[in-house]
């Protein structure tokens, strides 16, 4: 039977979890862009709407090693939103045991 990953996590020790946090800070902070927009579940297109941009400027984004810190800031902060709406309508959506 699956367990939810939050009674799970209840019964980590705090230096478990403290461990657990800084290796996934460590992974998101490794990934590349596309890496990370993939991850969090939002398309090239998704992310081309919320940053008022065509598709392939979010491709051109993604695939450049020299990209300005600011583009690279709203980029990631339109995704930050895009997670926390997602996190949030999980919290909402009825739990299944």
């Amino acid at each position: 039977m699956a367990k939810n990953f939050r009674e799970l996590e209840a019964k980590m020790s705090p230096e478990s979890r403290a461990r657990s946090d800084a290796k996934t800070q460590k992974m998101i902070e490794e990934m590349a862009l596309n890496e990370l927009r993939q991850a969090m579940g939002i398309t090239q297109e998704r992310l081309a709407k919320a940053l008022r941009i065509n598709q392939a400027g979010v491709s051109k984004i993604e695939s450049r090693s020299d990209i300005f810190v600011s583009t690279l800031r709203k980029a990631i902060e339109t995704m930050s939103c895009f997670a926390g709406f997602v996190n949030v309508a999980a919290e909402r959506a009825p739990q299944t045991a």
